[in-house]
């Protein structure tokens, strides 16, 4: 008959330390009797936690959106809901709205949180910068002109940002209007 006390921690204690108390019950035989035990202390250290940014997409040109973390480690039915601080996320400052086209690793951070039971760990996301899509929605045709309009602003639109071809002669734009 092993018994083990404690001065309240359980299966579900914090990150602490506890005196704790072992007592082997009473032994006896026809010549002795007798009471094993002692006291102690138990050690609960705080679990690891860690904090994944979500990979972000965006188009170019566009603003970052607002990333996402998931976590990994929590005990015992724990969720990012008790945990203290709150969660904040910063872009790198080269991750803009005039950052080119193409992926960008480990360029979005987060921090801002602590707990008593958990050594928090946070790892960086990725950013993916992708190419505008735009869709023509209704232009007209004329022996001289062609005129598209798109469903949605384009940023930096202007007419020496593009090269318009008939077959393989190059066409020189006259005008882009926003």
């Amino acid at each position: 008959n092993t018994v083990f006390t404690s001065d309240g921690a359980d299966e579900k204690a914090n990150a602490g330390e506890y005196d704790i108390t072992a007592v082997l019950g009473n032994v006896s035989d026809k010549n002795l009797n007798f009471i094993i035990g002692g006291t102690g202390k138990l050690t609960v250290e705080k679990a690891p936690l860690t904090v994944t940014v979500k990979k972000a997409v965006r188009e170019y040109g566009a603003e970052n959106p607002e990333p996402e973390a998931e976590f990994t480690g929590f005990k015992n039915g724990d969720t990012a809901d008790g945990l203290s601080g709150e969660l904040s996320f910063t872009y790198a400052d080269e991750i803009n709205a005039d950052t080119p086209v193409g992926p960008y690793y480990e360029k979005i951070t987060a921090s801002g949180l602590s707990s008593d039971n958990y050594d928090i760990e946070y790892k960086p996301g990725d950013v993916e910068v992708t190419k505008i899509k735009v869709t023509p929605c209704t232009g007209s045709a004329g022996t001289a002109s062609v005129t598209v309009i798109f469903d949605k602003e384009i940023p930096g639109l202007a007419a020496e940002n593009f090269i318009v071809t008939n077959g393989e002669t190059s066409v020189t734009l006259t005008g882009v209007t926003p």
